[in-house]
């Protein structure tokens, strides 16, 4: 979903220290768990920033009193027409360098980590038939004894989506992207191939990821476009344009 429940003026009212009370508790609280806010907050820093850096106000407030000096001069028609054009030039030649900056902090601030960040979230193994009844993969799991769900997945030919699974999320928790991949694909194609249901969003969305923090971006983008577009999707709403067009400037460096 790319609505978001604050317009502009609100989050820069915030960015300004301006809010209070119950107000600041209650934007601070959907900042914290709205994603899609989380990103109209970072681009208005940074279009702040860039403005600060490129000092359009001075710019525009320089002409435009140089502007109203000239105006304020008996000159003919005419001229004052040129000179109104002119100066309007200089104006938008002064929102056009900005917005350039603000495009290229943009760009050189990226990184597939950022982005990582930005969206991993450790699984947390839910458990609904004691701890007696674990498999020793899901014990080590559970004690984020992560090398060792690798390590015991890796010395099986065959291991259950399950396993499988938490194999590809072990590879995450340890930094390394390119081993989650193959699990995860071998969840989701046995997911499909049998009509299950109970890993495939979740499989589909962090291999996603992990096609994204191993500098796959092709592949990343067209996962994450696939999930955007699927309204029934668990992970529908975590991937907004934004994010998915932020990938893609990753892939244009």
């Amino acid at each position: 979903m790319d609505n978001s429940t604050y317009n502009n003026g609100q989050i820069l009212k915030w960015l300004d220290g301006e809010m209070t009370g119950e107000e600041k508790t209650s934007f601070e609280k959907a900042l914290s768990a709205d994603q899609q806010l989380q990103a109209e907050v970072e681009s208005l820093q940074v279009a702040r920033k860039a403005i600060r850096s490129y000092g359009l106000k001075r710019q525009v407030a320089g002409v435009h009193e140089e502007m109203m000096k000239e105006l304020q001069t008996p000159v003919k028609l005419i001229s004052s027409r040129r000179r109104i054009i002119r100066y309007t030039i200089s104006i938008a030649a002064s929102i056009l360098l900005v917005f350039v900056g603000i495009t290229a902090y943009n760009f050189f601030s990226l990184s597939p980590e950022r982005l990582y960040g930005q969206q991993f979230n450790s699984y947390e193994l839910i458990i609904t038939r004691g701890e007696e009844g674990l498999t020793t993969i899901e014990k080590f799991y559970k004690d984020k004894n992560y090398r060792a769900v690798i390590e015991a997945t890796n010395q099986v030919s065959k291991n259950s989506v399950e396993e499988n699974f938490l194999s590809g999320m072990s590879y995450l928790e340890v930094g390394n992207p390119g081993g989650a991949i193959a699990p995860f694909r071998e969840v989701i194609n046995r997911d499909k191939a049998t009509g299950g249901t109970s890993y495939l969003d979740q499989a589909e969305y962090d291999l996603s990821l992990a096609y994204l923090k191993n500098k796959d971006y092709d592949k990343a983008i067209g996962l994450m476009q696939t999930i955007h577009d699927n309204p029934g999707h668990s992970y529908h709403e975590k991937f907004t344009k934004s994010f998915i067009r932020k990938v893609k400037m990753l892939s244009w460096r």
